[in-house]
């Protein structure tokens, strides 16, 4: 082969030319075929209105009964209000990246608020942390697991409140009322101040046993409490960035009050399980726009009436 084209230069040389072509020609048609799938695909993404629309479309209304709130502080969540609060994501995405494992109903995405108050007390098996709060013993490993890597990373935390039953939530709720009284606020005032961070006797989620209130120890020992101030502490933004890998997630973000129905707790964190939080943690989501999300995942829409038997108390 070799002799044969030294005794052949041009064939050589008119092959190489050839093969030049071939390459050239193959891109030419190669990337406006590639760049018009790509135009098309492009032209094929749907406007928000459009998807939220497509999608109600797939959906069975399924109506669940909320609690009378007089002062409409807040109203059940929609697919609309996902979208809306979260426009940098498609309701496709989010849907689509929900962990597999969840479904409507599992103990651990039960929401309590003032629209979804207890009619029940809840049946569970409590643990005790070593200061003496109690809270559901399904979650005492990964408690304990969050409270060791915290440990290890120079925080010590402590449980400043865990599990309540109704009859203690009610008597929480009339300590902080007075208190604001004796601070000189009126009756009507200290119930409002009192609603914004004390849930009503039946709607707090500490008597699922399943939230907690966890401050940094060197906090506690300065005499400091549940304030907002929190947020600042190392501790407060360690929790806020690792608590999703053991499963638990801030309960109550800030400018999500009118969805929670509460104020911003830098405080307040609730199990929902590690899959779970992680993912309401990547979107920023709360815990009633998530179930919303997790029922279109399962083909429903949710829809709200409002039930007079419910307690609004």
């Amino acid at each position: 082969m070799k002799d044969w084209l030294k005794n052949h230069p041009k064939a050589y040389i008119l092959g190489f030319i050839l093969l030049y072509a071939i390459i050239l020609l193959g891109v030419d048609i190669y990337y406006p075929g590639f760049k018009a799938a790509s135009e098309a695909q492009q032209e094929e993404k749907v406007s928000p209105d459009d998807e939220l629309a497509q999608l109600n479309q797939k959906l069975t209304e399924k109506e669940i009964g909320v609690a009378d709130l007089k002062d409409q502080r807040m109203q059940g969540v929609t697919l609309a209000d996902v979208q809306a609060h979260h426009p940098q994501y498609s309701l496709t995405e989010l849907i689509q990246a929900i962990p597999t494992e969840d479904q409507p109903g599992d103990w651990r995405l039960k929401v309590v608020n003032p629209l979804f108050p207890l009619t029940e007390p809840v049946d569970i098996q409590t643990a005790t942390a070593f200061n003496g709060q109690l809270y559901d013993e399904r979650i005492e490993d990964p408690l304990n697991h969050l409270m060791e890597a915290a440990q290890k990373a120079g925080y010590s935390l402590t449980i400043v409140s865990a599990y309540r039953d109704v009859n203690s939530q009610e008597k929480n709720r009339q300590s902080m009322i007075q208190m604001y009284q004796a601070g000189g606020a009126s009756l009507e005032e200290a119930k409002a101040k009192t609603d914004a961070y004390v849930a009503p006797t039946h709607a707090s989620e500490h008597s699922t046993g399943l939230a907690l209130d966890l401050l940094g120890t060197d906090w506690v020992q300065a005499k400091r409490g549940l304030e907002t101030d929190y947020a600042k502490e190392a501790s407060a933004q360690w929790l806020r960035d690792h608590a999703q890998d053991y499963g638990f997630i801030l309960r109550y973000l800030e400018g999500k009050e009118a969805v929670t129905g509460y104020d911003f707790e830098p405080w307040h964190y609730r199990y929902v399980g590690v899959p779970t939080a992680q993912y309401i943690k990547r979107y920023q989501l709360t815990l009633e726009e998530y179930v919303v999300l997790l029922a279109a995942r399962q083909g429903q829409k949710l829809t709200y009436q409002v039930d007079p038997s419910l307690p609004t108390d």
